[in-house]
């Protein structure tokens, strides 16, 4: 249902860049009418998504404990599943490092990890998945590992108009850490 979404999604983005259509003539002179053929693609792209409208998810590698097999393995699965692609995220490690179950954290950017990572993104290549890496979990909200003074302490909202027709617009740069320049029409709050 969610790869049907999203190709539905994708079809009407290509369908309004002019993607698909036949010239005017062309549509004119076909014996089932015009636009059959523009109807007839954004049909087939219903009952066959493009590999690029299936969801990706998050992928949990902890520790990383993990091993060429199990990860091809799990990408097998995934796009057997339907699953498109996903993001690699390497977290900390379920249980420690045991050599009579098999388990051995790669620590993070080690060599043993970085080929890890270069063995999915291949395999990732090969199988048709599309495939992103978070660079790790160092979440900078606070916790046991994020003393006060490195941890988020600000929420910053910024709000702008976008006229329409607008293709570029920038994007306002903090000026300092307590302080954020505003030009033109934006809104600013910090709490």
């Amino acid at each position: 249902m969610v790869r049907a979404w999203c190709a539905a999604a994708a079809c009407v983005l290509a369908l309004s860049a002019g993607h698909g259509r036949m010239s005017a003539a062309a549509d004119q002179q076909r014996p089932d009418g015009p636009g059959a053929d523009t109807i007839a693609a954004f049909q087939h792209s219903f009952a066959t998504p493009p590999d690029n409208a299936a969801p990706m998810m998050r992928w949990w590698w902890f520790g990383p404990s993990v091993t060429h097999d199990e990860l091809e393995r799990e990408m097998r699965a995934m796009k057997a599943g339907g699953i498109g692609g996903f993001e690699v995220q390497p977290v900390y490690p379920l249980a420690l490092d045991d050599e009579a179950q098999g388990i051995r954290t790669l620590p993070f950017l080690s060599d043993d990890f970085i080929d890890a990572v270069r063995f999915v993104a291949d395999r990732a290549q090969a199988l048709g998945l599309r495939m992103d890496l978070t660079l790790g979990s160092g979440w900078p909200f606070g916790g046991p590992g994020v003393p006060i003074a490195a941890a988020s302490a600000k929420l910053h909202i910024e709000g702008r108009d976008v006229p329409a027709g607008t293709s570029d617009m920038r994007v306002p740069m903090r000026s300092s850490p307590r302080t954020c320049a505003t030009t033109g029409a934006a809104r600013s709050r910090s709490w």
